[in-house]
Parts: C-alpha cells; structure tokens; sequence
C-alpha cells in the first residue's frame, strides 16, 4: 500500500512504516461497521435513508477508532484512524500516521482522476 511506501521514503523506521499501512487499509473501517447496521434496517429506525447515510459520513471515523481501540490496536493507528478527517486534532505519532495517510489518500485521488481522465 502506498502509506507504508510513503512512510519508508520520508525515511521514518520500519515498524513507522507498517502503522501506517495499517492505518492505510483500517482508516474507514466504521464505514464498514455503520453500514451493516444500515443493510439491518437502518442506523435509527426512524432516520431516512440520506440521513443514514449522514450518518455514515459524519462519524466513522469515531465508530473506526472506537473499535480499533477495543481490539487492542496501537494509540498511533487508533488516533489515525480516529482525526483522518481532522489531522490538526491528532497528537503526537497519530498525527505523523496521519501525515503518512493523507499523502496516500491524495496520491489514490489523483491515481483515480487520471485514470477516469485517461479512459
């Protein structure tokens, strides 16, 4: 994945390197949890379907860092799971985690604009 290769080319260790790659493929892993709720009927049984998806937007990142932080996952992947889509609120090896993710995000979008511009 593109965080870890990013993370060993800015010359941080090894072990720097894999949490970033975890936090690479685990930073939207609430999605993931907050839309099974939605295929069960709904995250509020009385929300609509926009607003479900709302929802899904707007906290999980939270829902993510939570359950990372149940299974034991390390403070560094849980934080750059947790402010992906508020670096400026991370601390410490969260935020370098998060600088690492972010160069990968931005390196995936401009992969995918120029294959969509290509095609």
């Amino acid at each position: 994945m593109a965080a870890r290769s990013i993370a060993l080319q800015e010359d941080f260790s090894a072990a720097v390197a894999e949490e970033a790659f975890l936090a690479g493929i685990l930073h939207d892993v609430g999605k993931l949890i907050l839309a099974t709720r939605l295929a069960n009927g709904g995250i509020d049984s009385t929300s609509t379907r926009a607003e479900d998806l709302a929802q899904i937007r707007n906290h999980h990142a939270e829902v993510g860092a939570y359950l990372l932080g149940l299974w034991g996952f390390p403070t560094p992947i849980v934080e750059a799971v947790a402010f992906h889509h508020l670096p400026s609120q991370a601390s410490g090896t969260g935020r370098r985690d998060m600088a690492t993710l972010q160069l990968e995000q931005q390196a995936a979008r401009r992969t995918t604009r120029y294959v969509r511009e290509s095609t």
